[in-house]
This record gives C-alpha cells, structure tokens and sequence, in this order.
C-alpha cells in the first residue's frame, strides 16, 4: 500500500504555532485557533469541516474523468504568476478552492495559501487522522489530504523566480515576510509529488471558464460550473457575434438565390430549394428569438425561485422561533 509522508522538514516550515499532543493539534500560544481563521477553534469537529470546505473540489474531482476534452492533460501547465501577467491576466484572489488555477478572458483566479498548511504539525495530525481513518475502512481525511497535496504543488509552478514572489506577496497570496531561500526550502520536495497522490482536479493545471460552463452541463447536470457574468446584457451579449455571423451567412445564401432565379427563371429546381430554404430561414429565426427569451425567462425565473425561496425559509424560522419557547413553558409545566 502506498504510503504519504510529509513534503517539507520542520525546520522548513513557514508557520510554528501548531503542535501536536496526544494525536491532537494545539497552539503553542494563547491563540487557540486555526493560523490566520480566528473563529475556527481547534476542535476536531471544527477543523476537519473547515479545512474540507476550504480546500476540496468535488465538482472539478467529477469531471476529472473527462478533463482531457477541455483542459492539456498535465498537472504542470500551470504558468508562473508573472507569465500571468505578460499574458495580459489579471490575477484575481478567490478562495473558493474550485477556482483555483481557473482563468477567464483577462483574469485568473488563485487561491492564497492558507497559514494552516505552512505548519509541519497541520500536516501532520492529517497524516495521523487518515492512517487512523484507514484503520477503520474510511477515506475522508485522505481526500483532504490529497487536495492539499495536489494544491501546494500548483505553488511549486506559480512561483518560480524573485519576481513571481513579489508578485504573490503584493497580492496577499503567501506571508509577507518570505524571502527566496526560506520559501525554496519550503516548497522544493512538493516538486516530487506524484499524480497518484493527488486528487484528480490536480492532475490537471489551468482550466478554461468558459469550458467547464460548457461540459458542466453534461457531466454536473448543472447550467454552468461557474457564472461567469452577471447582467443579462453581458450574458447574453456573448450569442450576438456568432448569431450575426450565422444570419449574415443565410442573407448571402438567400440574396444568391434570388439573383439566381432572376437570372434563369426556368430553374425550378433552384426555385424549390429557394422556397424551402426561405422556410427553414425563419423557422430558425423563430428559434433563435425563442431560445433567446427562454433564456432570459430560465434566468429570471431562477433568480425568483431563488428569492422566494429564501423568503419561506426566513417565515418558517420566525414561526419556529416564535413556538419554541411556548413548547420550552408548556414542557415545564407538564413534566
């Protein structure tokens, strides 16, 4: 069975408030939370939800089987930050962990690296919570353990050179206080991790909005895997070019034809296909038009369904508040 060990030595670390005892995660000063997240206490029933929401991508994990169709099938096709930039991308900071290495038109999102995994100690009470796991026939911990794994190596590309750290520093993905050599250190065994041991959106790097929009459809049965606009107007400004390319063509195909039945009048052939080309010409219009203003209703009925929906959530709420303590009186009252 193949085993994980820790990428980094403890005198490599870039975080020394954590300390394991017993199995557990303590702080070694009176901060008794999660490195730089104040109100995650270090109870384990609060830090593995957090560090999982925080770091898992199940969506992107799904369609890893078939991420070979949008996306180069190489973990290392992730550029460094300032090749970001003679790219004309603006780097933008996300922490939502499925969008992390995601680029759209002129902008990239990162994710910064959280303070909890510079610390030797974090990684290794996840070492000891998934051999533990593992004992007992589950795989939780290992999940997290991989995503962390398969998201610090993308570090391993986005900072390369004195200028990619200044780069990260200057947009408060990586502490402040990192020179080269401490963050080489750091960082140069997550070179040497392999693929097997990541979870699967990290055997791929960089990944294109606007195409994982396109296959979440098939394979998340979901509209979009990300919005990546928000006005209906640029939403649907996005279907004018090729629509107009597409209707200019048909105007070309139908004054053709015209100026061929001009022409040779006795070309019944031509005249027939004319006819059932005009036909088909505003069938597709029709459908167009349809399709467009089905859209826009699909979206504003969403966002409705969305808005009602919360409203009879907050009712329900309030009405359950409101019983509440009468049920607490009557309970006290008839023991």
């Amino acid at each position: 069975m193949k085993s994980y060990i820790i990428p980094f030595q403890s005198e490599h670390e870039l975080c020394a408030s954590l300390s394991i005892d017993h199995g557990r995660l303590v702080a070694e000063t009176q901060k008794h939370y999660l490195p730089s997240h104040p109100l995650i206490s270090l109870e384990e029933d609060e830090i593995l939800p957090f560090v999982e929401k925080d770091l898992l991508t199940p969506s992107l994990n799904r369609m890893s089987p078939w991420l070979w169709l949008l996306a180069t099938p190489m973990s290392t096709h992730v550029s460094a930050l300032h090749a970001q930039i003679v790219r004309g991308r603006n780097i933008v900071v996300a922490e939502d962990p499925e969008l992390h290495l995601v680029w759209i038109s002129d902008r990239v999102f990162v994710k910064p690296l959280p303070t909890y995994l510079l610390s030797h100690a974090f990684w290794s009470y996840l070492m000891l919570s998934s051999k533990a796991e593992s004992e007992n026939g589950r795989c939780h911990t290992k999940q997290i353990l991989q995503a962390a794994l398969g998201y610090v190596r993308t570090y391993t590309h986005l900072i390369q050179h004195e200028s990619d750290l200044r780069i990260a520093q200057r947009e408060c993905l990586v502490p402040q206080c990192l020179d080269l050599e401490t963050w080489a250190a750091f960082i140069r065994d997550f070179r040497s991790i392999e693929d097997w041991q990541v979870s699967g959106r990290y055997h791929y790097g960089e990944l294109r909005l606007t195409r994982l929009n396109f296959w979440a459809k098939p394979l998340l049965r979901r509209l979009y895997f990300r919005k990546a606009t928000w006005p209906y107007a640029e939403h649907f400004a996005k279907y004018f070019a090729p629509l107009l390319f597409i209707f200019g063509m048909w105007s070309l195909v139908l004054g053709s034809m015209q100026v061929g039945l001009q022409a040779r009048p006795s070309w019944d052939i031509l005249g027939d296909l004319g006819a059932w080309f005009t036909v088909a010409t505003l069938a597709s219009v029709l459908a167009v038009a349809a399709f467009l203003l089905g859209g826009f209703c699909i979206l504003a009925g969403r966002e409705m369904w969305y808005a009602f929906g919360k409203q009879i959530r907050k009712r329900r709420q309030r009405r359950e508040a409101r019983a509440a303590p009468v049920s607490k009186v009557e309970a006290e009252e008839n023991p």
